[in-house]
């Protein structure tokens, strides 16, 4: 008789969401402006609701690069961003960027802003 022990390890796949945020004009990167991430739709698994729609999940800041990634345990599921603080000098965007996060892809969308 053999007996053999196997730990098999499945890791669920998360969701990585960054978005950069440049001059309209000069197309440089700017820093600190503050970023919301939303649930889109409620976010179930199964017959549970982890998170309601319209939910403020986090907030992120744009460093140097101009780039505010959302690191939050993220499952696949539709999502929104849009712009809740604006840097010295710059006005909030109204855009609102939608996303729909799926397996092995990452989002990174660019928002173009012009100085007020």
């Amino acid at each position: 008789i053999i007996e053999q022990e196997v730990l098999l390890k499945n890791e669920r796949q998360k969701a990585k969401i960054s978005i950069v945020k440049r001059d309209a004009e000069t197309k440089k990167e700017i820093k600190g402006a503050v970023f919301g991430l939303y649930a889109k739709e409620d976010i179930q698994v199964g017959n549970q609701t982890l998170v309601k729609a319209d939910t403020l999940i986090g907030k992120a800041e744009t460093g140097e690069d101009g780039k505010a990634t959302f690191s939050f345990d993220l499952p696949f599921g539709k999502y929104y961003v849009k712009e809740l603080e604006a840097p010295a000098g710059y006005v909030s965007s109204e855009q609102v960027l939608d996303v729909s996060a799926k397996a092995n892809i990452q989002h990174v969308a660019t928002i173009e802003q012009l100085s007020k």
